[in-house]
């Protein structure tokens, strides 16, 4: 699919919110310091990140995760939610249990809406919307992280990365040997692939 090793297809069905999640599997992502918690329910189809517990919509099982030692940052995203560690330091073999009971006992009656583009819009930055959705971001997904379009400036074409892909050290060979070399083979408008946040 023109990605880089260690990236393949994902997908799944939501189911309705209101359930408790349970951890079906924890996986290694490529980022040494983030683990990915794959969910029996889904979290919403909007993706978040958390860099604290604090803020008045922060619901309580991540204000419960960053209660536990060495969180530095949680992203989730509809059947999945990644936790980065703040070091080397803080040992997987403790946190991870502990992250699990906290999902486990999770009230996700509150998730949000998928986002809706309008499949009419021709545009160059809808279709470049749509295919980093359909195209691109699976594979980071996989991994236990995602990418969001920024921009669209002269060619060259502005993304985040959120969740493991966020501080990956691969992260950079991954974005141009695959996403910008993807891109440039869809859109002849595009020049160039550039990471900001």
């Amino acid at each position: 699919q023109g990605a880089s090793s260690g990236f393949s297809l994902t997908g799944g069905t939501p189911t309705s919110s209101g359930s408790r999640p349970t951890v079906l599997r924890t996986e290694e992502t490529p980022n040494p310091d983030a683990r990915k918690f794959v969910l029996s329910v889904s979290l919403g189809k909007e993706s978040k990140t958390w860099n604290s517990a604090e803020g008045e919509d922060t619901p309580e099982y991540v204000k419960q995760l960053f209660a536990l030692a060495g969180v530095a940052s949680i992203f989730q995203l509809d059947r999945f939610l990644t936790i980065t560690r703040a070091s080397a330091e803080t040992e997987w073999e403790g946190l991870l249990p502990e992250a699990t009971k906290v999902l486990n006992a999770a009230d996700t009656s509150t998730t949000t809406q998928s986002k809706s583009y309008d499949e009419s819009d021709t545009s160059v930055e809808a279709r470049l919307v749509r295919f980093i959705e359909s195209d691109v971001a699976p594979f980071l997904q996989q991994d236990g992280g995602d990418i969001e379009f920024v921009e669209f400036d002269e060619g060259v074409v502005k993304v985040k990365l959120h969740g493991a892909c966020g501080t990956c050290p691969s992260s950079t060979a991954t974005l141009h040997m695959g996403v910008e070399r993807r891109l440039k083979e869809q859109f002849s408008e595009v020049s160039a692939l550039e990471r900001v946040g």
